[in-house]
């Protein structure tokens, strides 16, 4: 906790945390493939080099790719939108990416414990460890057959049935070829 506070306050500056800083640059990159459509002084029509047309709203934050949506970050058609307006784009970025929020978050303390000697003895006899038991189902085989192991079966009163031989259907099209 104390390692990202020093860092908050010794490394970083500005209003939101560096590795958001990268997102919105990366995303400005691609402004260029874009080209807004004015609807109106919120909405814009963002036609893309392939192809693809998207529609974002700049008083609700949404963009029709949705990438603007799920993570906070305004994405390459609302950034070009927002740079259409002349607007800062740092304005259209939520507030938990904000340093503030980000010290806010680390700014509770876990104060340190004594060591297990200086615990106080309680009454309370301790929890005990579940029991492990028995799985619901049919027990696996202590081991895999071979090929062409012989099989036991047994019927209810425990005596032996009938004993057949395992055979892999590629072995018995083998002796049918031949045969």
């Amino acid at each position: 906790m104390q390692v990202n506070r020093d860092r908050v306050e010794e490394k970083w500056d500005g209003l939101f945390c560096p590795r958001i800083k990268k997102l919105i640059e990366k995303n400005l990159t691609k402004t260029g493939d874009c080209i807004p459509i004015k609807a109106d002084n919120f909405h814009y029509q963002v036609s893309c080099f392939d192809g693809s047309k998207y529609s974002v709203d700049l008083k609700e934050w949404t963009c029709g790719c949705r990438k603007w949506d799920l993570s906070g970050i305004s994405c390459n058609h609302a950034l070009s939108s927002i740079l259409a307006q002349r607007w800062d784009y740092f304005d259209y970025v939520h507030k938990c990416y904000s340093l503030a929020t980000y010290k806010n978050v680390y700014a509770h303390t876990v104060m340190p414990l004594n060591g297990r000697s200086e615990w106080q003895q309680t009454g309370v006899i301790p929890g005990l460890p579940p029991k492990f038991g028995r799985l619901v189902g049919r027990p696996k085989r202590a081991r895999r057959m071979e090929r062409d192991e012989v099989v036991e079966t047994m019927n209810k009163k425990g005596k032996q049935k009938r004993r057949k031989k395992k055979l892999i259907i590629s072995e018995v099209n083998e002796v049918q070829a031949f045969g």
